[in-house]
């Protein structure tokens, strides 16, 4: 999949449509980052170019309001390398497997097909109130998949 992504290139916006998986949130140094889970990526809604994707959660994804599993996003984006094992090499030279490719700055997010239509709950604007909803959105998504096994 990453090969499909890359024949993109770097250079222009293209438009995905993916469904929506789960929330999360990447630790950083400073902060931490909310974070969004997709699934099924296509080009242009047909073209399979990734199984799964975090992408950041953009004001354009939190405008959408709370989403749930299997709902349909359609957004904009570029195809971005980042580096998956770098480890302070001096020379900067970094073997082929080394890179993977993501899609970056993510916009004009539309919501095509939900789930379940209802009114969705607006998501918290600060950054860390979002992350701590995340926490609390997954540990009870934790807990009640705890239930399912046990019974």
């Amino acid at each position: 999949m990453q090969q499909a992504l890359a024949a993109l290139g770097t250079e222009q916006r293209y438009r995905f449509t993916g469904l929506f998986e789960r929330y999360g949130y990447q630790s950083g140094a400073e902060y931490d980052e909310p974070m969004i889970l997709l699934t099924t990526i296509r080009l242009n809604g047909k073209q399979l170019v990734a199984l799964n994707l975090w992408l950041h959660l953009s004001k354009d994804f939190q405008q959408l309001g709370e989403l749930k599993p299997g709902d349909k996003v359609r957004f904009t984006g570029r195809v971005a390398p980042m580096i998956t094992d770098y480890h302070g090499q001096s020379d900067g030279e970094f073997s082929a497997s080394s890179v993977a490719y993501q899609i970056g700055y993510p916009s004009q997010v539309k919501l095509i097909r939900p789930l379940i239509r209802h009114h969705r709950q607006a998501l918290p604007t600060e950054r860390e109130a979002l992350v701590q909803q995340i926490i609390d959105w997954n540990t009870a998504a934790d807990s009640e998949q705890a239930k399912k096994i046990i019974e």
